[in-house]
C-alpha cells in the first residue's frame, strides 16, 4: 500500500495529459486489485469491498492467479472508505479491552 501512495505522488497522474494519466492509473489499480487478492485472507471485508465496491471485479474472479493478471480498464465507483479512522481516545479503549476480552466487542460497538 505504502508503494502504491508513493507511486501516486511521484505519477501526479492529475498533472498528465490523459494518456499518460490513464497509464500511471492503470498501474496504480492493478497494484490495488493484487494487494486486495493477496489480502483477502486477512482482511476479507475491506478487500472484498475494494474489489467489488471500488474496482467492479467479481469476487468469485477474484483469487490468488488473477493478482498477476494485468488489467488494462477498470470501472472504478465513487470512493467509499474501507477503514473506519480510529482516534487516539478510541485506541486506548481498544488497548484497554484488549486486556479483559470480553469487553472488547462493546468498546468496537462505541
Amino acid at each position: 500500500a505504502q508503494n502504491i501512495n508513493k507511486y501516486i505522488q511521484e505519477r501526479a497522474p492529475w498533472t498528465l495529459e490523459r494518456k499518460e494519466k490513464e497509464k500511471a492509473l492503470i498501474v496504480a489499480m492493478n497494484a490495488l486489485k493484487s494487494l486486495a487478492i493477496v489480502a483477502e485472507p486477512f482482511m476479507p471485508e475491506a478487500s472484498n469491498r475494494l474489489l467489488s465496491e471500488q474496482l467492479g471485479i467479481e469476487l468469485p474472479a477474484a483469487k490468488w492467479p488473477e493478482a498477476q493478471k494485468i488489467i488494462s480498464s477498470f470501472q472504478t465507483q465513487k470512493p467509499i472508505k474501507i477503514f473506519e479512522l480510529i482516534s487516539e481516545k478510541k485506541l486506548e479503549k481498544i488497548v484497554e479491552a484488549s486486556k479483559a476480552p470480553k469487553n472488547i466487542e462493546e468498546v468496537l460497538r462505541d
